[in-house]
């Protein structure tokens, strides 16, 4: 069994780790920084049929170059592994950033286990063409830093045991109105882990087009994000996003995704999150 790629994916919570020491024969770097965010994306999103799927990102220090890679790999707690066959970035690595010295992949998964994901153990390998291998190891948590054994998605039929954890479940009851130049999106959350989200606005045609900043810059502990559960969000213009595609306007809103996340804040470097559910498309209608 093997770990199988799909497209790109943005930011995740990261952990700080050891470094390992290179070759002297070889590029002097070391691995400084392991982050991941495991995604539960409602059935559909990604074309290969997985629904819970991990984000790796390793951050490095030193010279090392793309054509000094022969293969990286990540490895899971059971020994199942996934290869990024090309350094240069050109087949499985989605990203490899000279300037700003990191390696990243998106989308992996378990092909055999598509609702459900491993926690544990998990090691990065680099992999050099001088025969010298870097590795890095670093810990796959449940939301709330929780260790087990396993995360499911809310699909998930199969038997659950100790160890099992569930994924962090997905908006629901999605509803978007546009009234003149403002967009109001409801939508319903019903997990405690959600601690903060954002939005993912689409085209007619179903083509991504920008995204919200974060709801909240900060949780506010005397009311979760949780509670109530009914939740709305309004746009009113440019300034509310995080990115956006050229010439973009919010007539050209079509569809929504609501993204939650379950965020360790304060945490230093790395990502926002570690954990994030990805919900079904609504569709934008005009009052």
């Amino acid at each position: 069994m093997r770990f199988f790629p799909a497209a790109l994916l943005s930011a995740a919570f990261s952990l700080a780790l050891l470094a390992c020491a290179p070759s002297d024969d070889g590029p002097e770097f070391e691995i400084t920084l392991m982050d991941y965010a495991i995604n539960n994306s409602v059935p559909g999103f990604l074309s290969n049929g997985s629904v819970c799927s991990i984000y790796v990102r390793a951050d490095f220090e030193g010279d090392l170059k793309a054509s000094d890679i022969k293969m990286v790999y990540l490895r899971a707690p059971d020994g199942t592994w996934w290869d990024f066959d090309e350094a240069d970035g050109s087949y499985s690595i989605d990203t490899f950033n000279a300037e700003r010295k990191y390696i990243n992949s998106a989308y992996l998964y378990d092909s055999d286990h598509p609702y459900t994901y491993q926690l544990g153990t998990y090691t990065f390998e680099i992999e050099l063409k001088n025969g010298t291998t870097v590795s890095k190891a670093f810990e796959v948590v449940g939301p709330d830093d929780v260790a087990g054994s396993y995360v499911y998605s809310e699909d998930y039929t199969g038997a659950t045991g100790t160890g099992y954890l569930p994924a962090l479940r997905r908006a629901y009851g999605i509803s978007a109105v546009r009234t003149g130049s403002s967009l109001q999106v409801s939508y319903q959350v019903d997990d405690i882990h959600a601690t903060n989200g954002y939005l993912w606005f689409y085209d007619a045609a179903g083509e991504f087009i920008a995204s919200t900043n974060y709801f909240y810059t900060s949780p506010d502990a005397n009311r979760p994000f949780y509670d109530p559960p009914t939740k709305t969000a309004t746009v009113d213009g440019i300034d509310d996003l995080s990115n956006a595609a050229a010439g973009f306007d919010l007539a050209s809103i079509a569809g929504v995704r609501i993204v939650l996340v379950n965020a360790l804040y304060g945490a230093s470097g790395g990502f926002a999150y570690y954990h994030r559910s990805i919900s079904q498309k609504g569709v934008v209608i005009s009052n």
